[in-house]
């Protein structure tokens, strides 16, 4: 790749190659890190493929390869034929678009087998079989309805099964095309006969199991048959391996009674009258538990075996241990993730402690005496690319702390360290919260280093030595990818994206912690557009920037909040601006400082309370309003997909009580006549 910089910011040509290096694939160019005017797509043998021009990052006009996808675009709108293709550049589906909706014939590839042809109307599915997903699985429409779905083989044409949607048959054919299973199915749930649910068959009558059922591995080998009487467990089970029993137990009422239940990972237990009676084996990964049961309690030798790999060498490890009355008694002992030594029935040595299985993920390795912490501990908290690496360390005398990070909260979601010195504790403290991947490092209660979620959704703080230093907003609540950096200098705080242009600009009359100035929003082009006013945390006047909805790369509405002396209000319209809604949200409106609108804080505030008018673009009438209240929405709701409209009539309770689709804004205004009553 080869790109011209300007100031930091990427402008001027831009050239792609293909593998070798040598030969041109894309050639684009950027204005001020957007792709702006002409892009050629070039193959292998350096002929042109598609020529096309983008405007404001966007594809605008021509024939452009974007996502794998080659589409023809009319002014920023798919219109034509677009072809994807998968990582080889084999082709996947060929869709015919119009205005930037999916309308014509679509036709889609399977592997190994004939393709498969459909034909969309203004966006939607209308006649034939579509392909949204796997190659080997689609949905049958007919006059726009979803009448069936069919599962294929891989790489064949062989129908494997054909499912009524709510009401009718389901039936499934071998590869010979040869019927195995036929149940009835009502209102989505099944009824009567043999009827598939993922790896299982189940038998059915009148809404239940009863009879045998058959569960299959992936590759649809036979590995266990169940008896059922009105849904529980009744009578022999029968586990297989290559086709051969390995084993069988008799059940009652859904509990084993007599025999041997087979587990996955070649875990078993063994039963006689209703008690656990027997050998038992269970599997960890690598470690492998061995215990015997007398009327369901572990009684005499447990026997540990630990096999693994160090230094490139196999390494098997022997615990053995003793059982009295299902109490620890001698020896080495497995207890779910942790491995420790007991004596005489109590805790002495080591004890080990695994985040998962044994031997994965260590957590903490201490040190007990009768029962008691006593000698050096070790704690490992959440050790990945998301949080600080970190290995705390405490010595501890009779179970009292002495010196190190004491662990004061130790759970699956929080562990909060203290500091001790000489047996007393100190004012340093250390909290990890696994959940939100933050760590956070407190001198007598105050922030001192580390990072802590924000009250934004999927944003988290930074500080270091007592000061904030910036804030990252992520794509995601994982942390994988940023969407924008806040960096923050003295009474200046800017937020930019990945590329480094500006977002936003935020101006503090004193420091950012006093949360009193203002919050400048840019464009694309870079030029101050809207500017909010905040004091004590609570914005005063102004309006955001604009606020993109997208979904499935699509955008769907744009949104802006503006605030005054009296109430906030959210203005959000649609793509193809036939109508938009007005939210007049009820004072005050709190927005954390910068004023970071974005979309999933946009969708906190429309959770308000307020009310929400749904106006016309072209006259300006109001053809609806709704309000939102503690006890739920009241009124008529309207929303725009795909140049339908959706009314939803809400009647005190935040589920509607009724919902229609039309096709025209006429039909949607008679519907709310009726509703209305006039």
């Amino acid at each position: 790749m080869l790109k011209t910089y300007q100031q930091g910011i990427n402008t001027g040509p831009s050239i792609e190659y293909h593998a070798d290096l040598t030969r041109v694939r894309i050639q684009s160019n950027y204005v001020g890190g957007l792709l702006e005017g002409a892009v050629q797509l070039y193959d292998a043998g350096g002929s042109l493929l598609a020529s096309g021009v983008y405007k404001n990052d966007a594809p605008f006009s021509g024939r452009i390869l974007q996502n794998r996808e080659l589409c023809d675009y009319e002014n920023g709108k798919k219109s034509g034929t677009c072809i994807l293709q998968d990582h080889t550049g084999k082709t996947l589906q060929t869709t015919t678009w119009k205005d930037g909706k999916k309308d014509g014939e679509a036709v889609f590839m399977r592997p190994g087998a004939t393709a498969l042809m459909g034909v969309y109307r203004d966006g939607q599915p209308w006649e034939g079989d579509f392909i949204t997903g796997r190659t080997d699985f689609s949905e049958r429409y007919v006059a726009g309805i979803k009448t069936a779905s069919v599962t294929f083989f891989p790489g064949t044409d062989t129908i494997q099964r054909i499912e009524a949607l709510k009401n009718g048959p389901v039936r499934e054919f071998d590869r010979k095309g040869q019927l195995l299973w036929e149940g009835v199915v009502k209102d989505g749930a099944p009824m009567e006969g043999q009827i598939r649910s993922k790896n299982n068959v189940f038998s059915w009558k009148n809404g239940k199991k009863n009879g045998i059922a058959i569960c299959f591995d992936n590759d649809g080998h036979k590995i266990r048959t169940d008896s059922f009487v009105d849904n529980q467990q009744e009578g022999i089970t029968i586990w297989y391996k290559n086709n051969r029993e390995v084993s069988r137990c008799r059940f009652e009422k859904g509990k084993p009674m007599d025999g041997t239940v087979q587990k996955d990972n070649e875990a078993f237990d063994t039963y006689k009258n209703g008690l656990q009676n027997g050998p038992s084996k269970r599997k960890y990964r690598a470690v492998y538990l061995y215990e015997n049961w007398v009327d369901g309690k572990r009684e005499g030798e447990s026997l540990v075996i630990w096999r693994r790999v160090v230094n490139g060498k196999a390494d098997t490890l022997r615990y053995q241990g003793t059982y009295q009355a299902d109490a620890a008694i001698d020896g080495y002992f497995v207890n779910n993730s942790s491995l420790e030594h007991r004596l005489k029935g109590r805790k002495n040595g080591l004890s080990i402690t695994y985040r998962s299985d044994i031997g994965y993920g260590l957590e903490k390795v201490e040190t007990f005496r009768n029962d008691t912490l006593d000698g050096p501990a070790v704690y490992y908290p959440e050790k990945d690319h998301y949080a600080k690496p970190d290995t705390l360390k405490c010595l501890f005398a009779n179970g009292l702390p002495i010196e190190g990070f004491f662990p004061e909260k130790y759970s699956n979601l929080e562990m909060r360290f203290v500091r001790y010195e000489d047996g007393k504790k100190t004012g340093v403290k250390k909290v990890y919260n696994r959940d939100s991947h933050a760590y956070m490092e407190y001198h007598d209660g105050k922030t001192y280093s580390g990072r802590r979620r924000s009250k934004l959704p999927n944003t988290f703080d930074y500080y270091n030595q007592g000061q904030k230093n910036y804030t990252i907003t992520f794509v995601d609540v994982f942390l994988k990818d940023t969407l924008s950096i806040i960096r923050y200098q003295d009474s200046l705080a800017m937020t930019t994206d990945l590329k480094g242009r500006i977002l936003q600009k935020t101006v503090y009359s004193d420091t950012y912690s006093n949360a009193n100035g203002y919050t400048d929003y840019f464009n694309k082009k870079g030029h101050a557009v809207n500017r909010l006013y905040f004091k004590d945390h609570e914005v005063e006047s102004g309006c955001s920037g604009l606020i993109e909805y997208h979904k499935n790369s699509h955008l769907l509405f744009t949104a802006q909040v503006c605030m005054d002396s009296v109430e906030a209000t959210i203005t959000t319209n649609y793509v193809n601006h036939v109508t938009h809604q007005v939210q007049h949200l009820k004072r005050p409106v709190t927005i954390l400082c910068p004023v970071v609108v974005d979309e999933p804080s946009l969708h906190e505030l429309l959770r308000r309370e307020s009310r929400v008018e749904c106006i016309e673009t072209d006259t300006g009438n109001k053809i609806a309003t709704y309000t939102i209240e503690n006890k739920g929405k009241n009124g008529i709701e309207i929303q725009e997909n795909s140049g339908q409209f959706i009314l939803l009539r809400y009647q005190n309770s935040h589920t509607y009580s009724d919902r229609v689709q039309v096709n025209s804004l006429h039909q949607a205004k008679d519907q709310i006549k009726q509703w209305e009553g006039k």
